[in-house]
Protein backbone atom coordinates (compact mmCIF):
# COMPACT_ATOMS: atom_id res chain seq x y z
CA UNK A 1 0.00 0.00 0.00
CA UNK A 2 1.37 3.41 -1.00
CA UNK A 3 0.82 6.24 1.44
CA UNK A 4 0.28 9.68 -0.05
CA UNK A 5 2.53 11.80 2.15
CA UNK A 6 3.17 15.52 1.80
CA UNK A 7 6.71 14.70 0.64
CA UNK A 8 5.41 12.30 -2.04
CA UNK A 9 2.94 14.90 -3.29
CA UNK A 10 5.74 17.50 -3.53
CA UNK A 11 7.86 14.98 -5.42
CA UNK A 12 4.98 14.32 -7.85
CA UNK A 13 4.52 18.05 -8.43
CA UNK A 14 8.24 18.63 -8.99
CA UNK A 15 8.43 15.77 -11.48
CA UNK A 16 5.71 17.15 -13.77
CA UNK A 17 6.92 18.15 -17.22
CA UNK A 18 5.51 19.58 -20.41
CA UNK A 19 1.74 19.72 -20.78
CA UNK A 20 1.15 18.19 -17.35
CA UNK A 21 3.14 21.03 -15.73
CA UNK A 22 1.16 23.53 -17.84
CA UNK A 23 -2.20 22.16 -16.70
CA UNK A 24 -1.12 22.01 -13.06
CA UNK A 25 0.01 25.64 -13.26
CA UNK A 26 -3.30 26.94 -14.58
CA UNK A 27 -5.18 24.85 -12.02
CA UNK A 28 -2.95 26.50 -9.39
CA UNK A 29 -3.69 29.94 -10.83
CA UNK A 30 -7.41 29.20 -10.68
CA UNK A 31 -8.02 30.47 -14.20
CA UNK A 32 -7.49 29.57 -17.83
CA UNK A 33 -4.44 31.03 -19.61
CA UNK A 34 -6.54 33.58 -21.54
CA UNK A 35 -10.22 33.48 -20.61
CA UNK A 36 -12.52 34.19 -23.54
CA UNK A 37 -14.19 37.10 -21.73
CA UNK A 38 -15.26 38.32 -18.32
CA UNK A 39 -18.69 36.87 -19.08
CA UNK A 40 -17.19 33.46 -19.96
CA UNK A 41 -14.12 32.90 -17.75
CA UNK A 42 -14.38 29.11 -18.21
CA UNK A 43 -13.93 29.37 -21.99
CA UNK A 44 -10.66 29.69 -23.88
CA UNK A 45 -9.77 29.76 -27.58
CA UNK A 46 -7.64 26.88 -28.83
CA UNK A 47 -5.01 29.29 -30.15
CA UNK A 48 -4.61 30.83 -26.68
CA UNK A 49 -4.34 27.41 -25.03
CA UNK A 50 -1.68 26.48 -27.58
CA UNK A 51 0.37 29.67 -27.08
CA UNK A 52 0.32 29.17 -23.33
CA UNK A 53 1.21 25.46 -23.58
CA UNK A 54 4.22 26.20 -25.81
CA UNK A 55 5.91 27.84 -22.83
CA UNK A 56 5.97 24.39 -21.19
CA UNK A 57 6.23 22.05 -24.18
CA UNK A 58 8.15 23.77 -26.95
CA UNK A 59 7.46 21.15 -29.63
CA UNK A 60 3.77 20.64 -28.97
CA UNK A 61 1.02 21.44 -31.46
CA UNK A 62 -2.64 22.45 -31.22
CA UNK A 63 -3.85 18.87 -31.67
CA UNK A 64 -1.72 17.61 -28.76
CA UNK A 65 -2.85 20.48 -26.54
CA UNK A 66 -6.53 19.85 -27.29
CA UNK A 67 -6.15 16.10 -26.73
CA UNK A 68 -4.40 16.73 -23.41
CA UNK A 69 -7.08 19.06 -22.06
CA UNK A 70 -9.83 16.78 -23.36
CA UNK A 71 -8.27 13.83 -21.55
CA UNK A 72 -7.67 15.78 -18.35
CA UNK A 73 -11.03 17.50 -18.11
CA UNK A 74 -13.41 15.25 -19.99
CA UNK A 75 -14.03 17.80 -22.74
CA UNK A 76 -15.87 16.59 -25.82
CA UNK A 77 -17.21 18.09 -29.01
CA UNK A 78 -20.21 19.37 -27.02
CA UNK A 79 -17.80 21.57 -25.02
CA UNK A 80 -16.40 23.31 -28.10
CA UNK A 81 -17.54 26.69 -29.37
CA UNK A 82 -16.73 28.87 -32.33
CA UNK A 83 -16.70 32.66 -32.36
CA UNK A 84 -16.83 32.72 -36.20
CA UNK A 85 -13.06 33.31 -36.27
CA UNK A 86 -11.56 30.61 -34.03
CA UNK A 87 -12.52 27.48 -32.13
CA UNK A 88 -12.45 27.29 -28.36
CA UNK A 89 -13.40 25.14 -25.39
CA UNK A 90 -15.74 25.50 -22.45
CA UNK A 91 -14.19 23.97 -19.34
CA UNK A 92 -15.98 22.51 -16.32
CA UNK A 93 -15.92 24.58 -13.11
CA UNK A 94 -12.49 24.91 -11.47
CA UNK A 95 -13.36 22.62 -8.55
CA UNK A 96 -14.40 19.87 -10.97
CA UNK A 97 -11.20 20.25 -13.03
CA UNK A 98 -9.16 20.00 -9.84
CA UNK A 99 -11.06 16.84 -8.77
CA UNK A 100 -10.31 15.26 -12.16
CA UNK A 101 -6.63 16.19 -11.79
CA UNK A 102 -6.45 14.57 -8.36
CA UNK A 103 -8.24 11.48 -9.65
CA UNK A 104 -5.69 11.15 -12.44
CA UNK A 105 -2.56 11.80 -10.36
CA UNK A 106 -3.71 10.53 -6.99
CA UNK A 107 -3.48 12.07 -3.57
CA UNK A 108 -4.50 15.46 -2.28
CA UNK A 109 -2.77 18.16 -4.27
CA UNK A 110 -2.07 21.40 -2.48
CA UNK A 111 -3.91 23.53 -5.00
CA UNK A 112 -4.29 27.17 -4.08
CA UNK A 113 -7.77 28.28 -3.26
CA UNK A 114 -8.98 29.72 -6.51
CA UNK A 115 -11.75 31.61 -8.12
Amino acid sequence: MLFETVALMKQKAQSLRGLDRWIEDFLQAGRLPTPFSDKYPNRCLTCHLFLSAQQYAQYTNETQVVEKVKTMSGLSKENSFNNKVARGWQFPPLAECRRMWEAKYGGRWELRKGQ
